[in-house]
This record gives C-alpha cells, structure tokens and sequence, in this order.
C-alpha cells in the first residue's frame, strides 16, 4: 500500500511538473501547450521544446546542397556545351552571361544560401540567422522574373532566335527596375534587424515579407500566362509554323512548369500569411503548426529545367 501510494504521489509530482513546464515556461516559445503536454513546432525537441531538433536541420541542409550542386553541374554543362558549338572557339564569348546562365548562378546562390542556414543554425547568432533566411526569397523573386522577361521576349519580339545563347533586350529595364525594388525590401529587412525597438523590427520586417510575397504571386501569374503559351501552345500564337517538338521533352517541361507555379504560389501565399499571423495565430494554433513546416520545401530548382526547353 505504502508502495502504490508513493508511486501515485511521485506520477502526480511528474504531471504536475510537466504541467509548470508546460504552462509556466510556454514550452521554450517554440509550441504550444496541450493537456499538460508541450506540442514543439518542427525545429525543436524535447520535454519543453528546449532542443533543436538535428535530424530536421541536417536532412533539409543537405537536400540544398544537393540542389546547388545539381544545379553547378547543369552551369558546367550549359557552358562546356555553349563552347563545343562555336566554330571560332572563344572563352570570352562563353563566359558571356545568358539568360539560362544567370538563371543558373541565382539558383546556386539560392540553395546555397539555405544550406548554410539548416547547416549553422544552431551555430550563429540569431541576427545572422534571419539574414540567411531572408536572402533566400529575393533570389526565388528575381529569378522568376527573369524567365518571365525571357519568355515575354520570345513571345513578342519578333526575329528573335531562342535557340542561340542570349541575354535580354528589350525587357532588361524592366528586369533591373524589378531587380532594384527586390535589393530594396532586402535591404530594408537586414537594416530592420538591428533597430533597437522589436515591435518596430518585427513589423518593418514582416512588411517587406509580405511584399516579396505579393510580388511572387504577381510573377507566378505572367509566369503561368507565358508559361501557357510557350509550352501548351505550341502551334498555337507562339509558333504559327510546323516544328518538330520531342514529346517526352515537351510534356517533362509542362510538368516543370506547373510544379515551379505551384511552388511559387504557395510560398507567397506563406509570406503574406506570416505577415498577418497576429490575426489568426491564436485561434488557427494547427495551422500555425502546419505553416512552420512549409518553407523548407521551396525551392527554385526546376527554373532552369524550364527554361532550357525553349
């Protein structure tokens, strides 16, 4: 008797203070309390979300660093291949920037960039942690715009040969314009990190999310109209004249077209609804859950797939 009385004291003593961890210590601010017990958002561990969780930093560490070699290797091959058709051999010209080739370097840099940050996460200030983060969305903004300026071009501009190496011409101030106002909200976002005032911070921040958010939104809709146009009409208005087209290339980069959209559309949707989670983060806790695992899974990979099919 004295035996199961002490146990009952000792599982009460156990409930109770996981109760006071739980309730009390807010689960580290990394969950939320649920019957006494700490549900921890994704990136965390532990009894009161106290510990990172490794094996998530790790395994999403290492799939950027897969994509930034996948897409190094694709850079190599478009410039070995760029040189091995030129009559006049020339490594100026090679080295010369391109559409695909800048569409190439901005995805290096992209996943590169969010390697870095699964991989030092839990090894850097919480400051540089944010830049990291931060940087990621305006690289995805401009190389999105830069396939749809690429493609804007080929659809209107007549003459215009998409089976040679080129760059823009007609929309390249468009693409800088573009490209100006993203290192803006960049800019402003690293800028707001290190403004005394959190609230401030936090909002500035969340602002310049919610616009890149927009903005690539905006992108995914003239990247689907094109993207339409380019690849599901093909004896359509884009090509008025009988081409012979590789089916299985055809359908692989329809398939790429509406994977990079859908992609795209949900990270915009993301950051806009984190620049409003005050409106509806206590009463969606689920969903707030739910959105925590959701940036680790964008990525602008399969830009370059897309755009070397034209």
């Amino acid at each position: 008797m004295a035996v199961t009385a002490y146990a009952k004291y000792a599982l009460g003593l156990t409930e109770s203070m996981e109760d006071d961890i739980c309730v009390h210590k807010n689960c580290s601010g990394n969950g939320f309390c649920q019957d006494g017990q700490c549900i921890c958002l994704i990136q965390f561990t532990g009894g009161s979300c106290q510990d990172a969780n490794l094996g998530y930093f790790m395994a999403f560490g290492t799939i950027f660093v897969f994509l930034c070699l996948v897409a190094f290797v694709q850079l190599f091959l478009c410039t070995s291949n760029e040189y091995q058709k030129q009559k006049t051999k020339s490594w100026k010209t090679v080295f010369k920037i391109t559409g695909p080739k800048l569409l190439y370097i901005l995805t290096i840099f992209a996943t590169a960039i969010r390697g870095v940050y699964f991989f030092t996460k839990m090894h850097i200030s919480d400051q540089a942690s944010i830049h990291l983060w931060s940087a990621y969305y305006p690289i995805l903004l401009s190389g999105s715009s830069l396939i749809v300026c690429f493609w804007a071009e080929a659809f209107h501009l007549e003459g215009i040969d998409c089976d040679k190496p080129r760059f823009l011409s007609k929309s390249i101030i468009g693409f800088v314009v573009i490209n100006v106002v993203i290192s803006g909200l960049l800019v402003t976002q690293l800028v707001a990190t290190d403004i005394d005032d959190p609230v401030i911070s936090d909002n500035i921040y969340r602002i310049c999310n919610g616009c890149v958010g927009l903005l690539l939104i905006i992108a995914v809709v003239f990247f689907l109209v094109y993207g339409v146009e380019v690849y599901f009409k093909v004896r359509g208005a884009f090509n008025k004249t009988q081409s012979n087209v590789d089916p299985w290339q055809l359908h692989m980069s329809r398939l790429g077209l509406i994977a990079q959209a859908c992609l795209q559309l949900l990270t915009g949707l993301f950051l806009i609804s984190d620049a409003f989670r005050d409106n509806w983060k206590k009463r969606e806790r689920g969903f707030c859950f739910l959105l925590s695992i959701t940036p680790p899974f964008e990525s602008n990979i399969v830009g370059p797939f897309i755009i070397e099919k034209i």
